[in-house]
This record gives structure tokens, C-alpha cells and sequence, in this order.
């Protein structure tokens, strides 16, 4: 959020994508930060003839000898008795939110949910619970609150983002998460991502506060900003990059999930 006490908009992640949400303006206790996004998790088989679909649940398309199972809310992913398929699995959780800005004392932006991507066998009959973590709350004259995690099956699991550090009082430090949060007055250091340690990461750490500028939330391609002091109160710091889903999720023809990235 920009350093300035007044009215100033502060901005959500963005839902679907696992966004973090920005930090509260410097200001009136009434200033909110940004919620983080919604979750989102993606699976996907090949079939024999494209518009073929072997398992139910989530919006369901097919594109290029591809069926996709896109959830962007909770359900379940149902596969017939005779399912035996390596599925592809994109499993994004719930951004931090963005911490409360106070008086003059600024705070960090929300980490990004966790990341998850790989491949697993599926054999049989299976009603498989899917979860969409929901995006975290900014905080407001308080705590930020970090974002749900998601997950394909309970063995694999995004950890939500980390909120943000407040900039004034005891609200809540820089929490860890999938991406961390970003430092803030309150707590000068960002959270680190990658929590619980997993293997591929998840995301990446937030950055730290500076001069009273607070600094920005990870994200799933690099860490948040630091916040710089080259005069005055200084410059908060941008959030950390996003990173696209793998291609073979990509209908050029349907509707996208979340929004193009560089390249």
C-alpha cells in the first residue's frame, strides 16, 4: 500500500491464482489492507478422443487429447472403476493478506500460497477430497491473518501464503507460509516461504522493512522486495514474482487461469 495518510485503495490478491494481498496505507485505523487471493487446484489426463472424460468433479474441459478438472472452490475428484491414469496435479493455496498499516509505520504485503506441481498414479474407484484454501484477511486496527491451505488428496498439500507484518502495535508479525510475508514496522524481517519444508518449494521468502516503508510478500518465482531508504521515509518493496502453470494445462481456446505472464 503507498505511504500516505490518505484514503489510498489497497489491493486483493487476485482469486484463483493464490495471490497475496497488499499492505494497509499509513494512516487512519479505518485503512484495510488487501485480502489475500483463493486458491485453486488443477488436474489433468490424457484422453483417446478429445471431448472424452473419465472422472467427474470441478469444471471440466478437454483441448488437444486433454481433459483438465479445474477447482477453484472445495469438492471432490471421482474416478470410475476402470480409471488407471497418471494424472497431472497443480494444487495452489490461498494468499497471505496484507498487513495493517497504523500511524506512520509501514506494513508488509501477504506471501503467495504455496505452489505444488507433479504427477501420481490413480487406479480404480476413488472419491479423492479436494480443498481450495481461501485467500487470508488483511488486517484492520489488527492481525493479518495468513491464507488456507489446499490440497489434491491429503498427501498433497500447498500451505497458504504468510501474512503480512502490521506497522504498529503487537498485531502480528511476518508469518511463514507457502511464500512469506513481508516485513513491517512491527517485525522488521519477512517470514520465510517453504512452510512446512517441502521438496520441490512451494514459494519463496518475504521481504524486510525499512525506514518505515514495509516490504513485500513472496511469491511462487522469487522472493518479495526489500524495502529501500534512499531518502526520507523510503520505498516500500514489490511483491515477489508469480510463475506460470505448466503447458499442458493451457487451453489457448478456454477460459485462462488467472493471468498471462511475462513470456
Amino acid at each position: 500500500g503507498p505511504n500516505n495518510p490518505s484514503n489510498q485503495p489497497h489491493f486483493p490478491g487476485v482469486n484463483i491464482t493464490g495471490g497475496g494481498g497488499s499492505a494497509g496505507t499509513d494512516g487512519p485505523a479505518t485503512q484495510l489492507a488487501g485480502a489475500g487471493g483463493n486458491g485453486s487446484v488443477l488436474i489433468r489426463y490424457a484422453v483417446a478422443n478429445v471431448g472424452g472424460t473419465k472422472a467427474s468433479g470441478g469444471a471440466v474441459s478437454s483441448y488437444n487429447g486433454k481433459t483438465i478438472h479445474t477447482f477453484i472452490s472445495s469438492g471432490s475428484f471421482v474416478t470410475p472403476s476402470t480409471f488407471s491414469e497418471t494424472v497431472e496435479y497443480v494444487v495452489v493455496a490461498g494468499g497471505g493478506g496484507g498487513g495493517y498499516g497504523g500511524n506512520a509505520e509501514g506494513s508488509g504485503g501477504g506471501g503467495a500460497g504455496g505452489y505444488r506441481t507433479g504427477t501420481t498414479p490413480i487406479t480404480g474407484s476413488n472419491t479423492i477430497s479436494i480443498q481450495v484454501g481461501s485467500g487470508g484477511n488483511g488486517g484492520a486496527a489488527g492481525a493479518a491473518t495468513s491464507g488456507g491451505p489446499s490440497y489434491f488428496g491429503t498427501p498433497i498439500t500447498a500451505a497458504g501464503g504468510g501474512a503480512g507484518a502490521s506497522g504498529t502495535g503487537s498485531y502480528n508479525n511476518a508469518l511463514d507460509g507457502g511464500s512469506g510475508g513481508g516485513g513491517g514496522y512491527n517485525d522488521s524481517t519477512g517470514a520465510s516461504g517453504n512452510t512446512p519444508p517441502v521438496s520441490p518449494p512451494q514459494g519463496n521468502d518475504g521481504g524486510d522493512f525499512a525506514g518505515y516503508s514495509g516490504a513485500g510478500g513472496g511469491g511462487a518465482g522469487g522472493a518479495g522486495q526489500d524495502a529501500t531508504t534512499p531518502s526520507g521515509a523510503g520505498t516500500g518493496g514489490d511483491g515477489g514474482i508469480g510463475i506460470q502453470i505448466p503447458s499442458t494445462f493451457r487451453n489457448p481456446g478456454g477460459t485462462p487461469i488467472g493471468a498471462p505472464g511475462p513470456g
